[in-house]
């Protein structure tokens, strides 16, 4: 009952989250330099696409447009290519001199 009154405040507010971080993403990226601005590509692809995903579920909550299994889709698409940035930065932070495994 609680959920269901609060829910759409609650959808409000990624979607205001989501688009903070792409704003922030797109902001950053002039500023890097060499690999780590290509693996900060990889992480502002990730935030872009949870960007899409939170309108896209905005869209469904409001009632405004939906496909039937879109949302999760784009929740997969989201997922990995979050992942994938992350095995990045990984491999990147690996790579750094002077650090104890």
């Amino acid at each position: 009952m609680i959920f269901e009154i609060i829910e759409p405040y609650l959808e409000a507010v990624n979607l205001i989250l989501a688009l903070v971080l792409v704003a922030f993403g797109v902001g950053i990226m002039p500023r890097l330099k060499g690999e780590l601005k290509n693996a900060w590509g990889y992480f502002l692809l990730a935030i872009l696409l949870f960007g899409v995903h939170e309108i896209i579920g905005s869209l469904a909550e409001f009632n405004i447009f939906e496909i039937e299994g879109f949302y999760a889709f784009t929740e997969f698409i989201f997922i990995t290519a979050f992942l994938f940035s992350v095995f990045v930065f990984k491999r990147l932070f690996d790579r750094i001199p002077g650090k104890r495994k």
